[in-house]
C-alpha cells in the first residue's frame, strides 16, 4: 500500500489521461482486435486457437478471485484514492489482475511467437505498461498484476502443449473447446452461488457464453463455412475494419437491449457473448466471398488445413 500511496502523490491530470489510454490495451476489446485480425486476415487456425488461451486464463482468473477473496486496494485501505475514471472496470475481487492477464495472453502470446528480437521486446513492453497502469490507477496492487501475468504465462505454455498434441493427431481442437465450456460452467457456479457470495460481480457468465459460441462456431466452420483468409490489401482492410466495428457494435448494442429486457440477470451476459462470438467467427466470414468478388478476383477454394483437425 505504501507504493500505491506514493504513486497517488505524483499523479497529474495529463498523466492520468495517458495511463487510462494505456490500460485499454488490457481490455477485451484490445484482445478482440488482435484475435480477429488473425482469424479473418492472417491465419484462421491461429485465430481460433488464440481465443481459448484468453478464455482459459480469464476463467481461471475468475475462479481464483472467488477463492482468494482479495479486496480492492481502496477497500483494504480506505485512505487510498484510486483514479475515478478507472473504477468502472474495477469491480469484483482484486487478485489476479484481469487486465494484466489479458495483456499477457494477447501481447505476451505474440511475443512468444515473434521471431524478431525488437518485436519481442516491444510486445513485452506493452504488457509491462498495462501492468504498471493498473497499479498507477490504484485499482490493483503489485502482487495482483504479477499474479495476472504469471497466470497468463501458465495458460500460454499449457495451451501450446495441448495444441502440439492436436498437431500430432493425438487430440482434437474441439475437445479443448468443449473442456473450456465445462471449465467456464464451473466458474459460473463458483461465482454465482454462496460459495463466494452472491454479491460477487464477475465475468464468468461472459466467459461461458463466449466458450459456447466458440465451440458452435468451430463446428459450423469445419462442417459448412470453411472461409478463406486470402484477399488484397484493401479487401483485408474492409473485412477487418467493418467486421471489427460490427462486432463491437453488436457487443455494446446487445448490452443495452438486455439491460432493458432483464436488468441484472447474469445469464444475459452469457447469451450476449455467445451471440457475439458466433457472429465474429461464423456469420461475418460468410461475407468474405462477396468482398472478394467486389474486387474482381476469383474466390479461392475453401481453406481445409484447419478443418482437418476437427
Amino acid at each position: 500500500m505504501e507504493l500505491l500511496h506514493w504513486i497517488e502523490s505524483i499523479r497529474t491530470d495529463w498523466l492520468d489521461r495517458v495511463v487510462l489510454a494505456i490500460t485499454e490495451l488490457g481490455t477485451e476489446y484490445a484482445f478482440a482486435a488482435v484475435a480477429l485480425w488473425l482469424l479473418w486476415c492472417h491465419n484462421k487456425k491461429q485465430g481460433f486457437r488464440l481465443f481459448p488461451v484468453f478464455f482459459v486464463g480469464m476463467t481461471l482468473c475468475e475462479a481464483l478471485k472467488g477463492l482468494l477473496h482479495v479486496a480492492r486496494p481502496w477497500v483494504q485501505d480506505p485512505t487510498l484514492r484510486p483514479v475515478d475514471a478507472a473504477l468502472e472496470d474495477a469491480y469484483g475481487y482484486s487478485c489476479p489482475s484481469g487486465h494484466s492477464l489479458t495483456a499477457g495472453c494477447s501481447f505476451g502470446g505474440g511475443a512468444l511467437a515473434a521471431r524478431r528480437g525488437w518485436l519481442k521486446g516491444l510486445l513485452w513492453a506493452v504488457v509491462a505498461l498495462v501492468m504498471l497502469s493498473r497499479v498507477y490507477l490504484g485499482v490493483h496492487t503489485l502482487v495482483d498484476v504479477l499474479a495476472g501475468l504469471a497466470l497468463a504465462l501458465v495458460c500460454l505454455l499449457a495451451m501450446q502443449g495441448l495444441y502440439a498434441l492436436c498437431d500430432k493427431g493425438k487430440l482434437k481442437d474441439g475437445w479443448i473447446y468443449a473442456g473450456l465450456c465445462v471449465l467456464a460452467t464451473a466458474a459460473v457456479v463458483l461465482t454465482q452461488t454462496d460459495l463466494v457470495g452472491s454479491a460477487h460481480q464477475s465475468d464468468a457468465p461472459k466467459l461461458l457464453g463466449a466458450a459456447l459460441g466458440l465451440l458452435a462456431a468451430y463446428w459450423l466452420e469445419g462442417r459448412y463455412i470453411r472461409f478463406s483468409t486470402e484477399g488484397t490489401g484493401w479487401q483485408q482492410a474492409i473485412k477487418y475494419a467493418v467486421g471489427l466495428g460490427l462486432t463491437v457494435g453488436l457487443l455494446k448494442g446487445l448490452k443495452a437491449v438486455f439491460a432493458l429486457a432483464a436488468p441484472g440477470f447474469w445469464a444475459m451476459d452469457a447469451v450476449r457473448y455467445c451471440l457475439v462470438v458466433l457472429f465474429a467467427a461464423a456469420v461475418w466470414p460468410l461475407t468474405f466471398p462477396l468482398i472478394r468478388r467486389i474486387g474482381g478476383k476469383k474466390t479461392p477454394a475453401a481453406c481445409t488445413n484447419f478443418t482437418q483437425t476437427h
